[in-house]
């Protein structure tokens, strides 16, 4: 279900938008998403806005029913010893709460600015537990542990889009993100170097030009 409204406060000047989505799953159980923006229209074609939200990512069935290896921890010598990562018993929906400020304006009528500061903290990210069981399985000796989705985390950062249209048939489209993505410490050492290992593979910078 998903409700949604949009309030002038002040007409053609300032606007508030305020939504509501809602989701149940047989995994997680129920979520609520609420979404509340403001647009303060400073000047013609130049508009400054904030806003604060909640939104969930329902664990994909790969978390559900899955197990993988990622771990080698020595092929050296018999017999081998693997990690092994089991689907968690305990499904939860990672959250995340946003909040996030910009601009958006056009200097010129082929023109478009868009800049985004926002600051993001994660509950029930996913991670892996320490292995808590093993099993010999020749040549191997496979140590068993699981999925949890006990992590925080946090990030920071900052888009800037750039539109330029010289022509009615000539486009170019500049764009650039800073992305500052840090994991808050659990105490648990184990479960604090998985949540990194994921974290490490979210680029921190990226830049694209696009040209049509």
């Amino acid at each position: 279900a998903f409700v949604h409204d949009e309030v002038a406060l002040v007409p053609e000047t300032l606007t508030l938008t305020a939504g509501l989505k809602f989701e149940h799953h047989t995994w997680t159980g129920n979520e609520w998403q609420p979404n509340l923006r403001l647009a303060w229209a400073v000047a013609p074609r130049h508009t400054l806005w904030g806003a604060i939200s909640e939104a969930s990512r329902t664990p994909a069935r790969i978390e559900f029913d899955t197990a993988y290896a990622p771990f080698v921890l020595s092929n050296t010598a018999m017999p081998y010893v693997l990690g092994r990562v089991s689907s968690s018993e305990h499904l939860r929906a990672e959250r995340v709460r946003s909040i996030e400020f910009g601009y958006r304006g056009q200097p010129r009528e082929s023109m478009h600015l868009d800049v985004t500061a926002f600051y993001m903290r994660y509950r029930n990210l996913r991670t892996s537990v320490a292995p808590d069981s093993y099993y010999l399985d020749p040549p191997w000796l496979v140590f068993d542990g699981q999925m949890a989705f006990t992590a925080d985390g946090r990030s920071s950062g900052l888009e800037v889009a750039y539109d330029w249209q010289p022509s009615t048939r000539w486009r170019y489209r500049l764009s650039y993100t800073r992305l500052n993505p840090q994991v808050i410490s659990s105490g648990n050492e184990f479960e604090d170097a998985a949540s990194s290992l994921y974290m490490r593979r979210v680029p921190k910078y990226q830049f694209g030009l696009h040209t049509t």
